[in-house]
């Protein structure tokens, strides 16, 4: 091995580390604390396509939950290039890379319905499954459907409370910051998470959204805490890690596939990481 790849090892195995302990831990909700329903969307995607190419074609597409739900890691890197302020030009350089053609703008809401169709576009190209253009649109428009009545991201991590908890042992004081449709309380609430955070902010209730430093701000103002004092936890390098950053908040990126290596912040590869680097993080002077 050679000393550049010695190095690059030893970096490698170097675990990441908060620049200091924190006293206030903000959490995403949607892909951060609960998961999509990837059954259902499995379910739904083999119904579609069992329809249009046939029951032999979507045995052969494998669509069970696990694929789905590594699809939609995919599909999350290549959507973060359509939101917005990217935190770097690396994120336009992979939407061009792939040919696709970012906003004129370059800022994109997580809460429209064209980010959530492109969204799914991307989980369904990701997942293998190529459909007719009409079938494609009434497989969106279903899921757009059932998004608007009972929200896909239904199910909590199945290690959330356990982490929450264990924050709460640590000192800090929680709250959740998310870009939602007004629902996101009560979701924590059906999963018995609502209790454990001293604020919960949703976008469509304040009225403001990520990656805008505002939404950041209030959450420090309802926890008293100096943005110094906290951390912020999420899977959206363009609006979790950008939007913390420019509230002068650490970020910490959920990325389970190791796909930004080119976004400077501690990346973990799921919510669990999060109490071992609370503990580990140096105490201020």
């Amino acid at each position: 091995m050679t000393t550049s790849g010695r190095s690059a090892h030893l970096a490698a195995q170097v675990p990441p580390r908060l620049r200091r302990r924190p006293s206030a831990v903000l959490l995403d909700a949607g892909n951060t604390l609960l998961h999509l329903d990837y059954e259902l969307l499995a379910g739904m995607l083999r119904s579609r396509a069992a329809a249009a190419l046939g029951a032999g074609a979507t045995e052969a597409l494998t669509l069970t939950p696990e694929t789905v739900r590594r699809a939609e890691w995919r599909a999350r890197v290549r959507l973060d290039a359509f939101l917005g302020p990217t935190p770097a030009a690396s994120a336009s350089n992979r939407a061009q890379g792939r040919g696709e053609t970012l906003p004129a703008t370059g800022v994109g809401s997580t809460e429209s319905s064209g980010t959530f169709v492109r969204y799914m576009t991307f989980l369904c190209e990701e997942a293998g499954l190529v459909l007719p253009p009409d079938v494609l649109s009434e497989l969106l428009e279903e899921l757009g459907d059932y998004q608007q009545a009972h929200n896909l991201w239904s199910h909590a991590h199945p290690f959330a409370r356990r982490v929450l908890q264990e924050l709460k042992d640590e000192g800090c004081r929680l709250a959740v910051v998310s870009n939602a449709a007004g629902d996101v309380a009560d979701l924590l609430a059906r999963h018995d998470l609502a209790s454990l955070f001293d604020a919960i902010i949703d976008s469509s209730l304040v009225q403001v959204e990520k990656p805008d430093p505002a939404i950041f701000q209030l959450a420090l103002r309802k926890l008293n805490t100096p943005p110094e004092a906290a951390v912020h936890i999420g899977d959206l390098p363009a609006v979790d890690v950008a939007g913390a950053r420019a509230a002068g908040i650490e970020a910490v990126l959920i990325d389970p596939l190791g796909s930004w290596s080119d976004v400077d912040c501690v990346r973990v590869r799921d919510l669990t990481a999060l109490p071992e680097l609370v503990r580990r993080a140096p105490r201020p002077m």
